[in-house]
């Protein structure tokens, strides 16, 4: 319903401020206050700037696909994971890692080949009045 009325970029970017003053918080609680190194500098940009898109693509993919078949994408979560540690250097690339993104990509194929049904959306005031004459529905008076 959020998204609807404040669209998926203003989603993405209040989860993120919201986001952000937690975790800010949070890491001053648990652990003193430093300034990141510059790999863990660009690591947190390249996962903010990923994960706006990412809410913004979500939000596309629910009003295209529907909520049911969107959803099987959530399998794509690991996949994009294991490129952004791969790119930076925190993980190498291995054939089982590859293996995992197969297995992924083959579980999203799979749950996306069957059609979703889609069923218009009427409202129940429609639906009441329907197949009476004009004015003598519910909510006439």
């Amino acid at each position: 319903m959020a998204a609807a009325v404040l669209g998926g970029l203003s989603v993405a970017l209040w989860a993120h401020l919201l986001a952000t003053g937690v975790g800010s918080v949070l890491a001053v609680l648990v652990d003193p206050w430093r300034i990141p190194t510059k790999r863990e500098s660009v690591a947190l940009l390249v996962v903010a700037v990923l994960t706006v898109v990412a809410f913004v693509i979500w939000y596309l993919a629910v009003n295209v696909l529907g909520a049911d078949r969107a959803g099987v994408l959530i399998g794509v979560m690991p996949v994009a994971g294991l490129v952004v540690s791969v790119a930076m250097g925190a993980q190498e690339l291995t054939v089982v890692a590859l293996a995992g993104v197969a297995v992924v990509g083959i579980g999203c194929a799979v749950g996306l080949l069957r059609p979703s049904p889609r069923t218009p959306r009427t409202s129940p005031s429609h639906r009441s009045c329907a197949g009476s004459p004009a004015g003598t529905g519910a909510g006439s008076g």
